[in-house]
């Protein structure tokens, strides 16, 4: 996999490229910080979640929540997991209490993200996916709002 350092936009040519990024990415976040997902069905949302339990010490297998919502891996921090595909929007992620884990000690990773633009915090980092032109390749955008 390129480096972050060097490419604005990573390639990863496997689903281990796609952990061992997440897995290091991860060691630099914070309690409180809310991570949005973007990217279509298939594009690695749920592997790059899987990436940064790995990083977090977190043993349970990362599985996406497309029914149950939000998952909750305990560890320091918390890793929330929530998949709104199933959401029609803004009121009902409120109604699920999706604003309730921006905070400490949670640390948020939000899958079709794009569902409630308004709810993110302006600050929060977004993670896109795209399909590469292999099928195991995907490209990597990282960005944070506000800068």
């Amino acid at each position: 996999m390129t480096s972050p350092s060097t490419h604005p936009c990573l390639i990863s040519r496997s689903p281990a490229d796609t952990h061992a990024f997440a897995a290091e990415w991860v060691v630099d976040r914070r309690p409180g910080e809310v991570i949005a997902l973007h990217g279509d069905l298939g594009a690695g949302k749920t592997c790059f979640v899987q990436g940064m339990a790995l990083g977090l010490g977190i043993e349970d297998w990362v599985t996406s929540p497309t029914y149950s919502l939000i998952q909750e891996y305990p560890g320091a921090p918390v890793l929330v997991h929530a998949d709104l595909y199933r959401l029609a929007g803004e009121e009902e992620a409120e109604d699920i209490g999706i604003t309730d884990y921006f905070r400490e000690p949670y640390l948020t990773v939000i899958e079709w993200s794009e569902r409630i633009p308004a709810l993110l915090p302006p600050d929060c980092w977004h993670v896109h996916l795209m399909h590469g032109e292999k099928s195991d390749c995907r490209e990597l955008r990282i960005e944070r709002g506000g800068e």
